[in-house]
Parts: C-alpha cells; structure tokens; sequence
C-alpha cells in the first residue's frame, strides 16, 4: 500500500470539501444571521407608489422620500419623512412621521414581516390609527 498516494487523495478529498462547505457556511450565516433591523434598513415602495428609504442615523433611523409618482409630492423628494425611530421590540419601530404639507408630526409604528420583504406602516391620527404595507424594492 502507497501511504503517500491515499494522503494526496485525501488532501484533495479535505481540499474540495472546503472549497464546497465554506461559501455555503456563510450563505447559510449570513441568511439566517439578519436582523430585524437590517431588514429595516433599505428602500421600499409605498402604496401609493411613493419611493422610500429608510436609513440609520446614530442610534435611531431616519426615512426619507426617494421619490413620488404623485405631481404635487414630487418637490419632497430627498426630504425626510421620518425621524428619530427606534425599535422597541423584535421588528417593531415606533417614531415621529413627519407630514410635509404642513410641517405636522404624528406617532407612527412600523413593523418588519419574518421574510424582510413587507413593512407595516402605522399612523396615529387624532385617536384613529391608519395603515398600510410597503414592500421592498
């Protein structure tokens, strides 16, 4: 028996093995590893086809107006709409909503879908909550 012959078969058997498992190791990591904040991060589209992103601001995050479909929200592109949101439980953000007509904050509420892929947007207006979903783009 060569010994010298089954240890390169083996070296290479070990060397394919990490060319294979490693990259699917950190696939596997990096899917399973995001967080509830990371998928809060990034630019979604609302309901009414107004382009958003949201993006992190010291310890808080902050959501600003990319741009609008809307002729009359147009002139808000590339302002905030949103400030000093926080998350207060897994996938669940609360802030101020900032309404750009006339300056008027409200209590907003976001929640992140498990997949990363929705938001729940809410807004306290007087006692009544609106809401509706926003979907990564």
């Amino acid at each position: 028996i060569d010994v010298s012959l089954i240890n390169k078969n083996m070296q290479k058997t070990f060397n394919l093995g990490i060319i294979v498992l490693a990259p699917l190791f950190f696939f596997v990591c990096s899917v399973h590893g995001q967080t509830k904040e990371d998928k809060f991060i990034g630019k979604w589209l609302s309901k009414d086809k107004m382009t958003i992103e949201v993006y992190k601001t010291g310890k808080s995050f902050s959501i600003k107006q990319l741009e609008s479909s809307k002729s009359k929200d147009i002139k808000n592109n590339g302002k905030n709409v949103a400030k000093d949101i926080l998350e207060t439980s897994k996938g669940e953000f609360k802030g101020i909503s900032i309404d750009l007509t006339n300056g008027k904050e409200y209590q907003s509420i976001w929640v992140v879908g498990d997949d990363g892929k929705r938001i729940t947007f809410k807004l306290k207006w007087g006692l009544i909550w609106y809401s509706e979903d926003w979907t990564r783009l």
